[in-house]
């Protein structure tokens, strides 16, 4: 007789019983979404824009601060969240005057830096603890992307790397889909030993593309190293004493000095342009770069930059070189660009017209009729380009009031004038 078997009947009631008061999966606590919906989602949060303005006149530092937070709290409610948020969190590498530490709660306090009080990089600073955090803190980061974590590496795509001298503050960067970046701010009290571990650092980025970098007056650290290539990065955005980096990447599309307040103080413009030069035949596009030493420079720039497609003017070059004001230069040199399609004219720039510094002394702002010669001029020369290739130009103009006027030439079609309110 087979043995009799034991019923089942006990634990099924027991599993529907547990059921009932559990509920339904997914009704109670976080939904179990799969990952890759996850990071659908997470990709939707606000983008930064880009800006080179002071920091005082954005909202970068709040924009930064609640993305970083977000993010930092969603990685920590589970494993499926973690695993979709860590690539975005760690999109940034962020040290910046604000900054709230993670496990500390405590954030990253102002440094009182002034450029009358600092001679040297070694110079006792006030608040030294505070610097201190400073470079703790960007070595922690970027050791968990290239030590705990190196498979983070990969999502870094901006780096912003700023040195600073005189003062702390926070920078703007912008991301297009799901670019990466890097704010951090250095201090002078581990200057060059920081600077070295992020040196370190960028190579192991592979899909790094744009490089922010300022250096305020460090003359131990002018020079860049010899041993380092980094073909990814494709723009730059750099002030006098970092412009050495820009002979380390062979490929970059563009370059522009780091913020336009700086424009007419920089000591290194000549020393900027000459390092520029290095990018050569890969450059498209062109920002604002130093007022001294120009005239040469602009002169060749058709030399330098064969495929430069993209120009920024402002009214001091206008005045000192082109030839509009200043009948010392007869020629046009950015007519014989032969792939020239878009000149970018910066009439709101207000700041080296009254300074010293600044060979040319004139107004604060240009009059309105020498602002209108400036556009009548960038269309006559785009439409000598034009003339040769055939394809659509464009001239943008921003006004003092940050308003700006766009202007696109089509061949055959008649001239389409736009005037907008939103600054470039």
């Amino acid at each position: 007789m087979p043995p009799k078997k034991r019923s089942k009947r006990g634990q099924a009631s027991a599993r529907a019983s547990t059921a009932a008061v559990r509920g339904v999966n997914g009704t109670t606590g976080y939904l179990a979404l799969p990952i890759e919906l996850h990071a659908e989602i997470i990709s939707h949060l606000p983008k930064y824009p880009i800006c080179c303005e002071a920091p005082e006149k954005s909202d970068y530092d709040k924009q930064g601060r609640d993305r970083h937070f977000t993010l930092h709290s969603l990685s920590r409610v589970c494993h499926a969240l973690r695993v979709a948020c860590l690539p975005y969190l760690w999109e940034g590498i962020e040290v910046y005057e604000g900054f709230k530490i993670p496990g500390k709660g405590t954030r990253l306090g102002k440094i009182p830096i002034f450029l009358s009080t600092v001679t040297v990089p070694t110079t006792t600073i006030p608040n030294a603890r505070a610097s201190r955090n400073y470079a703790e803190e960007l070595l922690r980061q970027l050791e968990v992307v290239t030590v705990r974590n190196p498979a983070l590496a990969k999502h870094v795509k901006f780096v912003v790397s700023v040195y600073f001298l005189i003062r702390v503050v926070s920078d703007e960067v912008i991301l297009e889909n799901v670019h990466r970046f890097m704010n951090v701010t250095l201090t002078p009290i581990s200057l060059t030993a920081v600077r070295e571990e992020l040196i370190r650092c960028l190579p192991l980025f592979p899909n790094l593309t744009t490089v922010r970098m300022i250096i305020w007056r460090c003359w131990e650290i002018y020079a860049g190293p010899q041993d380092i290539t980094l073909p990814q990065i494709r723009t730059l955005y750099l002030n006098g004493a970092a412009a050495w980096l820009a002979n380390k990447c062979p490929n970059a599309r563009s370059i522009a000095f780091t913020s336009e307040q700086e424009l007419s103080v920089c000591q290194d413009a000549f020393y900027w342009l000459n390092e520029a030069k290095a990018v050569g035949k890969s450059l498209e596009v062109l920002g604002l770069f130093p007022y001294h030493h120009r005239s040469d420079f602009v002169g060749k720039l058709w030399a330098h930059f064969p495929s430069l497609r993209d120009v920024t003017v402002d009214c001091y070059m206008f005045r000192t070189t082109v030839g509009i004001v200043n009948p010392d230069y007869r020629t046009d040199p950015l007519s014989k660009l032969e792939n020239l399609q878009i000149i970018r004219i910066r009439a709101d720039l207000h700041i080296g017209y009254n300074s010293p510094r600044v060979y040319d002394v004139r107004p604060k702002e240009p009059p309105l009729d020498e602002q209108e010669t400036y556009y009548e001029w960038a269309q006559k020369t785009l439409l000598k380009v034009q003339e040769r290739d055939k394809l659509e130009k464009r001239v943008y103009f921003t006004r003092p009031t940050g308003e700006y006027k766009l202007l696109i030439m089509n061949v055959g079609r008649p001239v389409e004038e736009k005037i907008l309110r939103q600054s470039l």
